[in-house]
């Protein structure tokens, strides 16, 4: 997947803003995209914060609401990476069904349009 942004450390980045809110007195983290969750326990561990997990957050609603199949749709690493699908999987007893290769590709152009300033 090609971006128009140069390559960044996105670790480093990551870590370096948690530490600043952990410093102006932040009690837990959030992560405000699906995808970055996919790097959330190292950044709990790193910066030593919480993280209030949208996959746990998800999962408990699913539960509350006595729902047991979800459709998940996202990003190709959320969909298809086990940081979401398997953390839901195995927490929450969840089954998830996730839409045919071809159209988590498209799902994953349209995102990637979309970060790159493009309409979807």
């Amino acid at each position: 997947m090609l971006y128009k942004h140069p390559p960044v450390d996105l670790r480093a980045i990551r870590v370096e803003a948690g530490n600043a809110l952990k410093r102006a007195g932040a009690d837990f983290l959030v992560l405000c995209t699906n995808t970055m969750h996919k790097f959330g326990d190292a950044l709990e561990e790193k910066v030593g914060l919480p993280l209030l997990h949208i996959v746990d957050i998800t999962g408990k609603a699913i539960t509350d609401s006595g729902l047991h199949r979800v459709g998940l749709l996202g990003t190709q690493l959320a969909t298809e990476d086990s940081f979401y699908l398997g953390r839901l999987e195995r927490r929450f007893s969840t089954d998830v069904l996730i839409p045919a290769a071809q159209e988590r590709a498209a799902i994953d152009r349209t995102v990637v349009r979309i970060i790159d300033g493009l309409t979807a």
